[in-house]
């Protein structure tokens, strides 16, 4: 977890009142932080939170970390949290899924509703309640937009397959005799390049 100094909401019950500071902390490195992440293979990702790492005084150093990791880790996950809603950020068009967790601690007959979001779930993670739930929704979410192709790529366009593997959700591949079979989840811009099966 990155933790980035600096928070104008002063938010009630802040988990990390020290960190609203902008002088909080110790000097940013990014080159110690991006070599860290080069050297451990280990690692799927990283969480950057605050302090808020989406308000004015932060972000462009944020977005050139993010851009600088995607540069030597393509594939690796960046979490942000942010006390921002979608509307401050100016982010339109986006579903919105409210997750209220610890619903075990509260009786059946309370109602949880979010008026901005698309969809509203009920879980406790601690219970292990509505989780299949939220996996099912994000995973539907995630996919809008996507189109499933199969198809059997021969062994002299075997380098079509690095698009997929950047750009879509590989999720078979199996070398046979007459070349390399896929089944994929490709964005649909990209998915009407290829000839597939439906």
């Amino acid at each position: 977890v990155l933790f980035v100094s600096g928070c104008p909401h002063n938010c009630p019950g802040c988990q990390n009142k020290a960190a609203q500071d902008f002088k909080y902390g110790e000097k940013f490195n990014k080159q110690e932080i991006i070599n860290r992440i080069t050297q451990n293979s280990i690692l799927k990702g990283i969480t950057i939170s605050g302090g808020e790492p989406l308000c004015p005084e932060n972000i462009p150093e944020v977005l050139d970390f993010i851009k600088e990791v995607k540069k030597v880790r393509p594939q690796f996950n960046v979490w942000c949290y942010s006390g921002y809603t979608l509307e401050q950020l100016e982010i339109e068009g986006k579903p919105v899924l409210t997750v209220f967790n610890k619903t075990d601690k509260v009786s059946e007959n309370e109602i949880f509703k979010d008026t901005r979001g698309n969809r509203s779930i009920r879980i406790s993670a601690k219970e292990g309640l509505g989780l299949e739930e939220l996996i099912k929704e994000i995973s539907e979410i995630l996919n809008r937009g996507f189109i499933q192709i199969k198809k059997v790529f021969s062994y002299e366009d075997a380098g079509k397959l690095q698009y997929i593997r950047q750009y879509g959700q590989l999720q078979i591949e199996e070398y046979r005799d007459n070349g390399i079979y896929i089944e994929a989840l490709l964005p649909e811009q990209w998915a009407r390049g290829f000839d597939h099966d439906k």
